[in-house]
């Protein structure tokens, strides 16, 4: 009786496979590194404007503008626990940016001993977040 389970679920499994689609490889495409001197980047996240926002794993958020990194880092982040796999993770952009101007990030806050995702939005406002809500 166990045999004939066995049979029957290789059988499945093998007509399942058959109506999975095979993935194909891309045979030409080129890597093109955009900017230098990130430390772990992260997350990348487009503005409406095709600049680009990235994070990086140590607590900074930049911003590449023509495919250029600017040096001044975007301020007003909390204190972000960047130890081990901690750091500042994701950021996403507000549907409704263009009005509202705000982001989504998620980082690691707190100490060693007690730490935990936090997840916050807040306003970017030039180089600058604001009323940042957790």
């Amino acid at each position: 009786m166990i045999i004939n389970s066995q049979i029957k679920l290789t059988i499945l499994l093998s007509l399942c496979c058959l109506f999975i689609p095979q993935v194909s490889h891309a045979k030409d495409y080129t890597v093109t590194e955009i900017v230098k001197d990130l430390n772990h980047p992260w997350s990348l996240a487009f503005l409406p404007n095709n600049d680009m926002l990235v994070t990086e794993r140590p607590g900074r958020l930049r911003l590449i503008s023509k495919d250029r990194l600017i040096e001044q880092q975007i301020s007003g982040l909390p204190e972000i626990y960047a130890e081990g796999q901690g750091g500042l993770f994701d950021v996403l952009v507000d549907p409704d940016f263009v009005d509202n101007q705000r982001l989504f990030i998620a980082y690691a806050a707190g100490n060693r001993s007690e730490n935990a995702l936090t997840v916050i939005s807040a306003r970017l406002d030039a180089m600058a977040l604001h009323d940042i809500k957790i």
